[in-house]
């Protein structure tokens, strides 16, 4: 049964547009009411209508729903010119008649799925005050027609799933659009359509769980965004003919998404959360996720129905409030979608603040209360209010409330910092800026591409860095059709032509390296420090065609150290044999299409004017310093190469869905890279970023850089902050380094608190067969100790940190 009790029942009632219908409703229903009540699944089935249409929002005289209302009726007017007079298909440029796939280039299932989508549009608009459509007689009749239209080309019980055509058009998109197009316009047109209609999507979802069940191939269990989307197709469809058994078995699968995991897909408990298997997705089938559950917290109430679903709160602060910065989800975590010109992070952040907005109706009164102020905070990021020119009625219903209300912004934390191990991932926040780490190993793809989508984007997981700082248009600014794509902030780098989708779609390509991993001490702490460490190898195709190898042999040991805003870079035990120039990339900015940032090498201006092909060099130790954005600092020799350039490129040219923008763009860049030659090994090299440092201060750190260089080898990568005394440690092998001895390759970080306490924090990255044990040398004896996933025990000047059975890290505090 569906427990409908009062408090859902005023959840429900809460998004009518009038007090008076809430009266009403609630004097023709009892408390508790049983769940073959149609009564119930029909108050429901409007709830979800005001949901997915916002329609109990809209004021039309407000220009920002105007705008997004606009928007809804130019499409649909657009569609209508387009409709297939012929019946045969829906719209003219979808034909759903013929070979498969046919002179389009797109199968059937996705024209399907395509002109449901168009439709659920027409449904909007007549069921939305405001819209030109609104209660059009003529909008219902083509809506009803064009469900005839597409059961007869396909998407009716009894339909085999092709097997060319992907799943996801099938048990996704197409059920998800006509769920919601039933729950619509269900009451107005006639009854046997909308059980064919009910009927095709139990034909196509017989159990959200399962995934392919109609191929011929063996069923497997579906998981992620995938199993929600499934989940929300299936409930809002039994709303439609009163099916407590369905709705009952989606609303039981939602939970174990979010139930943590400790391999392939789903959240896991440091945060991260990966779909595809190998592919860091927070920022994609993440936010599409979040938007399908939170709907159905609003729907159901689901917060009230135990921990079970509460535990889906939880995720919020771990898994996504660490990856926005400044309301743009960040671009380490979110695949494929880079390549997509209508998807950019801030769209992203778009969707997830209607998500999180959704979610706070079902959430805790405190964690409503910071959801909604951090929201805030995201919208104050956008003074030209292009979350009103590009969302949904539905979504400007969420933030209009919310702008309208008298919640404060909450503001993003300044300083934190997460290890995201699980996924390969790090994220440093510091004032003013943020840094992340996006990159690969033997269980983290190097990228995500589709036969189609980010087909050039094999260096992403290559050690890149991003700097996230006051231009927070520096990645959604054309900046993955114009950046050269080897050169990549932070990464290490052969200068070869690469195929594109090399190494497999759908992250099927994971580097064969040793570990990635880091440890972080006193994470959220101003005194946060942290190393992250990557045994990186590039991209390549074991078996190419002929069965030759493709790509690149290049090896490196690539570690990243973060204390109070400054970045080193450190690398080593670089090799290559395939023949190109190897480089590491340190800054490749984004100038956007006119800027003319000054660069200073030891103070002086160099590349100063556009054109220039060429490229200056200069050779170190040295600082470099880019006005507006911040400081670089070279401690050792070597070759630092500059350049200021024009880029051109297209969206085409990285995502080859046709029809997409071919367009040149424009955009300069600025980059710094260290050159380390042809076929090699043995090599190394060093770098420090300082984010937002002034000239001045920039030529300050260089003659008092503050840190150490303890080790750069193949054993042991390992820096020294003079702050706090701060040590950070990627170990390799076992080894002792400045008075650390480990027995098997870990990270540690270690710094001292202002009152003299000492925090350790130890990261296993590997399979062992005996316990991890960290030896440390000179520290004093201390008056007491607190160590979580281990024991701590002293001798002496010796204090012995050794692993627990079962954990995979420790945290010690050391008092003295």
């Amino acid at each position: 049964m569906v427990d409908l009790t009062r408090r859902t029942l005023f959840k429900v009632s809460a998004g009518l547009a009038a007090g008076v219908i809430a009266d009403s409703l609630f004097a023709r229903l009892s408390l508790q009411v049983a769940a073959e009540n149609a009564a119930d699944f029909s108050t429901l089935r409007e709830r979800w209508v005001d949901i997915v249409t916002g329609r109990a929002q809209v004021i039309p005289t407000d220009s920002r729903f105007s705008t997004a209302l606009l928007a809804l009726d130019t499409r649909v007017s657009a569609w209508q010119g387009i409709l297939d007079a012929t019946g045969t298909s829906v719209f003219t440029d979808l034909v759903l008649t013929g070979p498969n796939p046919d002179a389009q280039g797109i199968r059937a299932a996705q024209k399907i799925r395509q002109s449901y989508v168009r439709i659920l549009d027409f449904a909007l608009a007549w069921a939305t005050p405001g819209s030109a459509h609104f209660g059009s007689a003529t909008v219902l009749s083509q809506v009803s027609a064009s469900l005839d239209t597409l059961s007869a080309a396909g998407y009716s019980a009894g339909t085999a799933m092709a097997a060319a055509d992907n799943w996801w058009d099938w048990q996704v998109g197409s059920p998800r659009a006509l769920a919601s197009i039933l729950a619509i316009v269900a009451d107005d047109v006639p009854a046997a359509q909308v059980a064919d209609g009910c009927a095709a999507i139990d034909h196509f979802i017989p159990d959200p769980w399962m995934l392919d069940p109609l191929k011929g191939l063996p069923v497997k269990e579906s998981t992620g965004a995938n199993r929600v989307d499934m989940c929300q197709a299936v409930v809002v469809r039994s709303l439609l003919d009163s099916d407590a058994t369905r709705l009952n078995r989606a609303r039981a699968g939602l939970a174990p998404v979010w139930t943590l995991v400790l391999s392939g897909d789903g959240f896991y408990a440091d945060g991260s959360m990966l779909q595809h298997t190998t592919v860091p997705y927070t920022g994609s089938y993440g936010v599409e996720l979040l938007l399908a559950a939170s709907r159905l917290f609003a729907l159901l109430d689901l917060g009230g129905n135990g921990p079970d679903y509460e535990a889906f709160f939880a995720l919020v602060e771990q898994s996504y409030l660490p990856l926005v910065y400044r309301g743009r989800v960040m671009d380490s975590v979110r695949g494929r979608a880079i390549a997509r010109p209508t998807g950019r992070s801030q769209d992203a952040g778009f969707a997830m603040s209607e998500g999180m907005l959704l979610l706070a109706t079902a959430a805790p009164s405190p964690l409503a209360a910071q959801i909604r102020g951090r929201v805030r905070s995201w919208l104050d990021e956008d003074p030209t209010g292009r979350i009103f020119t590009t969302g949904t009625i539905a979504r400007t219903g969420l933030v209009v409330e919310l702008l309208s209300s008298s919640v404060p912004a909450t503001a993003e934390p300044d300083t934190g910092t997460r290890i995201f191990n699980s996924m390969a991932r790090s994220v440093i926040r510091r004032p003013g800026h943020a840094f992340a780490v996006s990159a690969s190993s033997s269980r983290i793809a190097w990228y995500e591409c589709s036969s189609l989508e980010n087909v050039r984007g094999y260096h992403t997981g290559s050690g890149m860095t991003y700097l996230y700082d006051h231009d927070v248009s520096q990645y959604d600014d054309e900046f993955w059709p114009t950046v050269d794509r080897t050169r990549l902030a932070g990464t290490t780098v052969e200068q070869l032509a690469l195929p594109d989708r090399i190494g497999g779609t759908s992250g099927k390509g994971c580097p064969p390296g040793e570990w990635t991993g880091g440890s972080a001490v006193l994470g959220d702490a101003v005194g946060a420090a942290s190393v992250f460490a990557q045994h990186f190898a590039a991209p390549h195709d074991r078996n190419g065609p002929g069965g030759a190898f493709r790509g690149s042999d290049l090896r490196a040991r690539k570690a990243w150290f973060e204390h109070a805003g400054v970045l080193v870079a450190l690398g080593a035990d670089i090799s290559s044999t395939t023949g190109g120039i190897v480089e590491t990339t340190v800054e490749n900015r984004n100038l956007h299409a006119n800027g003319t940032h000054s660069v200073r090498v030891d103070g002086v201006v160099r590349i100063g004017t556009l054109p220039s092909s060429r490229t200056e060099n200069a050779t170190g130790p040295l600082t470099v310093h880019i006005d507006g954005v911040g400081g670089y600092y070279f401690p050792v020799g070597g070759s630092v190469k500059m350049k200021r350039e024009e880029r051109t490129g297209a969206w085409s040219d990285i995502n080859l869905t046709p029809g997409i923008d071919a367009a040149p763009i424009a955009r300069r860049y600025l980059t710094l890279w260290l050159w380390h030659g042809q076929n090699f090994s043995g090599r190394s090299y060093q770098y420090a970023v300082l984010p937002g440092y002034s000239l001045a201060e920039t030529q300050a750190f260089g003659s008092a850089p503050g840190f150490t260089v303890i080790e750069n080898s193949d054993i042991c990568q390992a820096v020294l902050f003079a702050a706090q005394a701060a040590r950070l440690f990627a170990f390799w092998k076992p080894a002792t380094i400045d008075g650390l001895t480990v027995n098997a390759p870990c990270t540690v970080a270690m710094c001292t608190e202002v009152d003299g306490t000492v925090r350790i924090r130890v990261d296993q990255h590997t399979a062992l067969s005996v316990p991890l044990v960290v030896e440390i040398a000179g520290v004093p004896t201390a008056s007491s100790s607190v160590c979580e996933g281990g024991t701590v025990a002293q001798a002496g000047s010796i204090t012995t940190i050794t692993m627990s059975v079962g954990s995979s890290q420790i945290d010690c505090a050391l008092s003295f």
